[in-house]
C-alpha cells in the first residue's frame, strides 16, 4: 500500500492560513500512524511548491521547506523523478485530458503516471480534477 502526495497538501500543510490547514494536519496525522503505507511524491510537485511559496512573497518558507528536505533530510515522502516512460505516459494522459476538457496540469498528468506505473492507489489532493483516475483523499 502506498500513498502519493499533491502539491496542495504540502500548501495547506506549511501555510497555516490556508483553509485546507487543518485536514492537511489530520491527514498526517494518519501518515505518522501509516495508515497508507509508504508516502511518496516528486521533483515536479516540490516545484510547483517552492514555486507557489516563492511567487507569494514566502520566499523564507520555501527556504525552510527546502533545507529541511535536502539539507537536513527530513524528506516527507520519497521523491519520484520522472523518466521517458513517465513522461509518454503523462503526455498522452494529458492529451486524453485535453480532448475531455478536464483540467489537468501536466504536473497532474505526471502524478497520475507515476502512481500508475508504481501501483499507488491513494493520492492525498484537494483539486477535483483528480476523481475518477485515482482514490483521492481529500
Amino acid at each position: 500500500m502506498a500513498i502519493f502526495l499533491d502539491t496542495g497538501f504540502y500548501i495547506a500543510f506549511y501555510n497555516n492560513k490556508d483553509k485546507y490547514h487543518s485536514r492537511a494536519l489530520e491527514i498526517f496525522q494518519d501518515l505518522k500512524s501509516n495508515n497508507y503505507g509508504k508516502i511518496f511524491t516528486s521533483l515536479d510537485v516540490l516545484d510547483e511548491l517552492f514555486t507557489f511559496f516563492q511567487r507569494n512573497n514566502n520566499q523564507l518558507i520555501a527556504n525552510r521547506i527546502i533545507k529541511s528536505w535536502f539539507e537536513e533530510d527530513q524528506q516527507f515522502g520519497t521523491i519520484l523523478f520522472s523518466t521517458q516512460n513517465i513522461l509518454s505516459a503523462a503526455t498522452k494522459i494529458f492529451s486524453e485530458q485535453s480532448q475531455e476538457r478536464k483540467s489537468l496540469s501536466f504536473t497532474d498528468c505526471l502524478i497520475i503516471a507515476n502512481c500508475k506505473e508504481i501501483g499507488i492507489s491513494n493520492l492525498v489532493s484537494f483539486e477535483s480534477g483528480f476523481h475518477n483516475l485515482i482514490n483521492v483523499i481529500q
